[in-house]
């Protein structure tokens, strides 16, 4: 998400003494979640930040990241936006829906977010934006992750069942296969499944089967623990 600011209103931060004035903000609720990705809302403000488009990135249908949205943040409950809609659109002029872009990959999404500026939301591969937590490493240096439901999305928090927008791997073989075939596939889930196979490149952010201590039926169902 590219960097904004929360709103320094001197009126609530009379009631609480945490209001964080000045702060960029860095979480974002499912309900935030759910309103901003099926289009409910189109301006920061409706959150109570200072006013401020917000630019919607999305991948495609079929994306495994954009499924995975749509079964564990929407959950049925809010639709996600389907269609396109740039800057000049009438309906974007009048304030009818947000700009909203649609991505092929997630290196597409990081340009997406990057280059429609302040105030663009979107969601790519925890790692995808660098070693560094605030963005500052490779190319997408004013593009930042934030937290979901107050947590980070890093290895740490899947293992040990504190961030719940993630999905596990799945592979399928015919019921007939080659026998040699299902072998081979078989070693390589065993492969995938084992922590010390990890690369070290990805350890903070990828997890595995064997070190999780939560798991999902598939990837409509809440996880559970082991």
């Amino acid at each position: 998400m590219d960097g904004l600011d929360l709103a320094s209103d001197a009126t609530w931060g009379s009631y609480y003494d945490w209001w964080p004035i000045g702060d960029s903000k860095e979480n974002l609720t499912r309900m935030m979640a759910t309103a901003i990705f099926s289009g409910q809302v189109n301006d920061w403000s409706d959150f109570g930040y200072p006013a401020q488009a917000i630019k919607v990135c999305l991948r495609h249908a079929g994306s495994g990241t954009h499924a995975t949205l749509d079964a564990d943040v929407m959950r049925g409950e809010a639709n996600l936006l389907k269609d396109e809609h740039t800057a000049t659109d009438p309906l974007v002029m009048l304030g009818y829906v947000p700009e909203t872009y649609f991505n092929k990959g997630s290196s597409d999404m990081m340009r997406c977010i990057r280059d429609a500026g302040a105030g663009a939301v979107g969601y790519a591969d925890s790692d995808k934006n660098g070693a560094d937590r605030d963005g500052s490493d490779g190319s997408y240096s004013t593009v930042r992750r934030i937290k979901y439901m107050g947590k980070d999305g890093v290895a740490y928090t899947l293992i040990n069942g504190m961030y719940d927008f993630w999905s596990a791997q799945w592979l399928y073989f015919l019921e007939d296969e080659d026998e040699a075939v299902k072998a081979k596939i078989l070693e390589l889930c065993a492969f995938a499944s084992d922590s010390a196979n990890m690369p070290e490149s990805r350890r903070a952010f990828w997890t595995t089967a064997d070190e999780m201590k939560v798991q999902k039926a598939d990837d409509f169902t809440w996880p559970t623990w082991k």
